[in-house]
């Protein structure tokens, strides 16, 4: 809802925005923050959002931008629910058999596939309209995942290019991709963020002093987004891995995730190694570090789905000083508590 005397239309001006959220700020003595992510309707949006934060927190503002360490990327399975030919009805008639053997029918039997390409993304049932939102015109935008997921894809390798390359229906490029690994291929479908064709819009975000990391899609799309492996991600591809453009220090990754944070939420007590703070700390063999290719999992309270994504090279793990994990494996411990934050001294 727009502000009293503040149209829809007003806030699309970054300038009124940012200055609304600091008079929300001052008057209820707490900072406030937002997502800020590139638009592909206005993909240099993000830009002008930056220095507008930067011109108000020069008068004294408490506006803290989060920004997101890689795109908005759905993880697409054969698996989960929501994918090219989740509305397909020879797709649904199949789903009677485990994946290996679904799998197994579609690449040895050329008709059965046929039907299952031809009906992608369209299909007969009240969910055929959203998938087809989804899915029809955005394969310049999807990228097959053989094995380890490239988070930042080069466009040659999408589904739309691929398919011009060698002259194919997409939607037959992406069941290819998927039938890889007995059904368990993944697809990568960049839906937000990724206007350049790079990360490079993310570093900017990333080194702004003023950000904060944010964006994990934790408790929500379970099922198609993971951002578990984020800390990760951080750590190997943004301070070791990345080739495609520049990195970021990792002395300066670790305070983004670490003291940045912790300072931005008025949580004074942590993300430092230094006497008097909280034990929180984790042993990282790094040339070991790496995150995993996610997996659908079962393991919800009513047995529903989700994504999970693992990482290696964690040695141990404390929460004030008690060991929570130890190569990778949960002790069990459970020493944590709800936080309360100290807001006001969140700027000191």
């Amino acid at each position: 809802m727009a502000p009293a005397g503040l149209s829809g239309d007003d806030l699309i001006a970054p300038a009124r925005e940012i200055a609304w959220m600091n008079e929300v700020s001052s008057r209820y003595g707490v900072p406030v923050t937002f997502l800020c992510l590139q638009n592909g309707n206005q993909p240099d949006w993000w830009r002008e959002q930056l220095a507008e934060c930067r011109r108000q927190r020069a008068n004294g503002a408490r506006v803290m931008p989060q920004v997101y360490s890689r795109a908005v990327g759905a993880v697409i399975t054969l698996e989960n629910k929501i994918n090219p030919f989740r509305a397909s009805p020879t797709m649904r008639e199949l789903e009677r058999y485990p994946l290996a053997e679904r799998a197994q029918r579609l690449r040895e039997d050329p008709a059965l596939r046929a039907r299952v390409v031809e009906e992608g993304v369209h299909g007969q049932f009240r969910e055929g309209e959203q998938y087809k939102k989804l899915f029809e015109n955005a394969w310049e935008n999807i990228y097959p995942s053989i094995g380890h997921i490239n988070y930042e894809p080069d466009a040659e390798g999408s589904i739309a290019a691929i398919a011009r390359r060698e002259d194919r229906d997409p939607r037959d490029v992406a069941l290819s991709a998927l039938l890889e690994d007995n059904g368990r291929g993944m697809l990568l479908h960049q839906m937000a963020g990724y206007s350049n064709g790079s990360l490079d819009p993310q570093h900017e975000m990333l080194s702004d002093p003023d950000t904060i990391i944010g964006g994990g899609d934790g408790g929500a799309h379970v099922g198609v987004i993971c951002d578990s492996g984020v800390p990760t991600f951080m750590l190997t591809y943004w301070a070791r891995d990345r080739q495609r453009g520049e990195r970021l220090p990792l002395e300066f990754v670790i305070r983004k995730q670490t003291s940045a944070t912790a300072r931005a939420f008025g949580i004074l007590d942590r993300g430092e190694l230094k006497a008097g703070f909280k034990a929180d700390i984790n042993i990282i063999d790094y040339d070991r570090l790496q995150f995993e290719t996610p997996f659908l999992t079962n393991d919800l309270p009513t047995g529903a789905a989700r994504l999970m994504q693992k990482a290696r090279g964690y040695e141990a793990t404390f929460v004030n000083g008690v060991q929570i994990q130890a190569d990778g494996e949960d002790t069990g411990a459970r020493p944590a508590r709800l936080l309360r934050s100290q807001p006001a001294a969140a700027f000191a």
